[in-house]
């Protein structure tokens, strides 16, 4: 009888043939579990916003601001809401200079982070934007007497406009708050920056996706978007409703994004919950960020 004492290195070759396909297999599985398990959090964070904003609204009856200088996005003041009452008296509604410790330690709030996002681990990250509507500032809002001037949901402190849930003509079930944002500095990944004359009083939505789309053209990979949840910037903290998410974004109509496949959560007025596909019929999509009714393209 023969007994085999030794492998083959024909043996060896197969072995490490069914391993190599064994981990094409499993190793793709693995991440796309994890995957989901980072987009699950970041769907439930999205949820906890909206429940804040919800709470805020039956607390004032409108909702909140972004403060056009000082403290924060309309996030803020959705800490008290989110169980972060101590930090919102120490950094927000506190208007004594901080002291040296409270200013090397703002905490880092994990509501407002997407597992997903690849920046996601910055002391102060932000992985959601407040909806600012068709434009931000004079120089990039539409001023032509047809357009408001205010049609996003998030509107400067300094504005006298108050936006009150049942001003929302198209429902707060159709009207965007917040949504992810891509936050930068990423590889192959910038906002756009274009000349101020030729960002200037735009006449329609169209015309501000055609000068983002051909004539910003130089990147600006500097611009630390979602940096800071404190920044009440628009490139850090707001994104405009023009072009679908993950589409090209431009620094004065930064869009909505994510570090997903395929789109980005949207969490909208009412605290409800969609994921949106970067394919979003634009016209949809544009209005989706307005408070208005019958928007035009």
């Amino acid at each position: 009888m023969n007994t085999r004492k030794g492998i083959t290195i024909t043996e060896v070759l197969v072995a490490i043939s069914v391993a190599s396909v064994l981990m094409a297999i499993l190793v793709p599985a693995v991440m796309s579990v994890r995957e989901q398990s980072r987009k699950a959090t970041c769907k439930n964070n999205m949820r906890q916003l909206g429940i804040g904003l919800q709470l805020y609204l039956a607390s004032f009856g409108q909702f909140p601001k972004t403060a056009r200088a000082g403290m924060g996005p309309s996030h803020v003041h959705l800490l008290p809401h989110l169980d972060q009452a101590r930090t919102y008296a120490t950094y927000i509604s506190n208007t004594r200079p901080w002291t040296v410790e409270e200013a090397k330690n703002i905490p880092r709030i994990a509501t407002f982070v997407c597992p997903s996002d690849l920046n996601g681990s910055r002391p102060k990250a932000l992985s959601y934007a407040e909806n600012r509507g068709h434009a931000e500032g004079k120089g990039e809002r539409m001023t032509l007497a047809s357009w408001p001037i205010h049609n996003g949901v998030f509107q400067h402190s300094r504005c006298s406009f108050v936006l009150r849930p049942a001003v929302i003509r198209d429902g707060q079930a159709n009207t965007a708050a917040y949504a992810e944002l891509l936050s930068l500095p990423k590889p192959r990944r910038v906002l756009f920056v274009a000349a101020p004359h030729d960002r200037a009083q735009r006449a329609s939505a169209s015309d501000l996706i055609h000068h983002c789309l051909t004539v910003a053209t130089i990147g600006n990979p500097g611009v630390l978007r979602g940096d800071n949840w404190m920044s009440s910037l628009l490139p850090g903290s707001g994104y405009v409703h023009l072009l679908p998410p993950n589409g090209k974004s431009c620094v004065f109509q930064p869009g909505a994004g994510s570090d997903h496949v395929g789109g980005a959560h949207v969490t909208f007025c009412d605290g409800s919950l969609k994921f949106v596909a970067n394919e979003v019929d634009t016209k949809v999509w544009i209005a989706m960020g307005t408070f208005a009714g019958g928007d035009e393209y």
